[in-house]
């Protein structure tokens, strides 16, 4: 009955969509990050703890393979906030407060294409970045 309200208000497209996603997103978090539900009378809230910032993504908890010439520091980053959702250029150099600059093109963002770690993909004339998951894992 849930799924169908959520269908007919356009808040989500189909009955089971996306849930498989989140447990495996969560499994492996310890109980503090994991989703939870609350229920009231007249509603109910489910809280899906944020994975990618306020540091529960860092390097002690992201895994990926070591490839030359990447910046770990700024490749932790980037794998991080790009894990969830695709990213464009200039949303990932401001992220990092760094400037959307040939240079963050070639040295930061091109070792972690050519290396297989981030996928590139066009959508209507912007390039838009991703986490391999196949290679980035959480830990």
């Amino acid at each position: 009955m849930i799924f169908d309200i959520l269908v007919a208000l356009k808040l989500m497209e189909a009955e089971r969509t996306g849930f498989d996603k989140i447990l495996e997103d969560y499994k492996d978090q310890e109980d503090s990050f994991r989703p939870f539900v609350s229920s009231y009378s007249d509603h109910f809230t489910l809280t899906l703890p944020d994975l990618t910032n306020n540091g529960f993504i860092n390097k002690a908890n992201i895994d990926f393979p070591y490839i030359e010439d990447v910046n770990e520091e700024y490749a932790t980053q980037i794998l991080s906030f790009c894990l969830t959702e695709p990213k464009k250029y200039s949303q990932i150099a401001s992220h990092l407060l760094l400037s959307d600059s040939s240079y963050f093109r070639a040295k930061i963002i091109q070792p972690l294409i050519n290396g297989g770690l981030l996928i590139s993909r066009k959508n209507k004339g912007s390039t838009y970045l991703i986490a391999n998951r196949e290679k980035v894992k959480l830990r």
